[in-house]
């Protein structure tokens, strides 16, 4: 069954569950039959429904039928709620759902899995002209299925942000920080050797990309598992620009354009 598809059959279970609940008599719901009718709907949204969405809709809007999804499958863990909570959230659900994420599918373009709204979303929030003019070759690669040049570009703008960044705290406590961890003979950095002595931009961009990933975690700017995820992005640079047998997705350069700008762009942490 195409994706398209199981939305119709998603929202036409909405709607049956909910007249359902509409011809119940009482206040509370009991019946396991509706209860594990809407425990099933809401774990197919978690496991199936919100992943998927991802390359289609906005984060915000995902996010928004997230809440609903919660309070419903909060709901039917336990007998006796009341039958009105039960529709209000149905009701917020069904509302909606056809012109924020069925009509949404069904009409935005799409190269593979890839969604433009969801890339041209990302473009319109980089300010940098530097960055932007990365991110937009990045963006026009993907649209028109140019996989790995577009996480090769796209990369150029996310080290782009991580070096201005950089910049404006200054090369001092860069070096001092490298330093520091070169020191540690335990924990995290007890590997680390890369002392550093930048002392322009031209001098930053001459470290090793993987090892200015190290540094900024040192520096606070990002934690453990935003450098692993940082670390994957730039792994995928390097699968992108040397021959190899490794496959660039659509469902790979989605998680890699919303990595960087969750990560990068968004992040306070790098505001410059």
């Amino acid at each position: 069954m195409e994706f398209r598809d199981e939305l119709d059959e998603l929202i036409r279970t909405l709607r049956s569950l909910r007249s359902s609940l509409a011809r119940e008599s009482g206040a509370q719901v009991y019946k396991a039959g509706i209860l594990q009718g809407v425990k099933k709907l809401a774990r197919r949204w978690f496991d199936k429904f919100e992943i998927e969405l991802k390359p289609y809709c906005a984060q915000n809007v995902i996010a928004q039928y997230r809440v609903e999804f919660t309070a419903l499958l909060d709901l039917s863990l336990s007998q006796g709620n009341r039958r009105a909570s039960y529709l209000k959230h149905l009701d917020a659900i069904i509302r909606t759902f056809n012109k924020d994420v069925i009509l949404n599918v069904h009409t935005t373009p799409q190269t593979g899995n890839v969604s433009h709204a969801v890339l041209d979303a990302i473009l319109s929030e980089i300010a940098d002209p530097d960055e932007s003019a990365y991110m937009r070759e990045a963006i026009e690669c993907a649209k028109n299925g140019y996989m790995r040049a577009a996480v090769v570009l796209g990369w150029c703008a996310g080290i782009e942000r991580i070096h201005k960044r950089v910049e404006k705290i200054g090369f001092t406590k860069f070096n001092v920080i490298s330093a520091q961890m070169a020191s540690a003979t335990a924990g995290r950095y007890k590997k680390f050797s890369k002392v550093q002595n930048v002392t322009s931009t031209s001098d930053l961009r001459t470290v090793f990309d993987a090892d200015v990933l190290w540094i900024i975690e040192g520096m606070g700017l990002v934690d453990i598992n935003q450098h692993t995820r940082l670390r994957s992005c730039f792994e995928m640079r390097n699968n992108s620009a040397h021959p190899g047998d490794a496959p660039i997705t659509p469902y790979n350069l989605m998680s890699f354009f919303s990595d960087l700008n969750e990560i990068l762009f968004k992040n306070k942490n790098f505001v410059v």
